[in-house]
């Protein structure tokens, strides 16, 4: 999966974290409970273990090793 041009790595830390930082919110656990009360929501959602942002730091990763190895030659 390729990202957007205009999203950059900072941008999805920054989604991510936003994001984590909603589940913890009790405001934001009492508003989402509501709503699932109401059926406008389903269930609780759950953030995956691996998101892009993930896979590309892990490809990240990768490249700057690869790089090193080359260079070590």
């Amino acid at each position: 999966m390729t990202a957007r041009p205009d999203c950059t790595s900072a941008d999805a830390d920054w989604a991510l974290r936003h994001a984590q930082r909603l589940q913890r919110d009790p405001a934001a656990q009492a508003y989402g409970d509501h709503l699932r009360r109401k059926g406008l929501i389903p269930a609780p959602v759950r953030l995956p273990a691996e998101t892009p942002y993930d896979e590309a730091r892990a490809g990240e990763f990768e490249v700057r090793r690869s790089m090193a190895m080359r260079n070590a030659r």
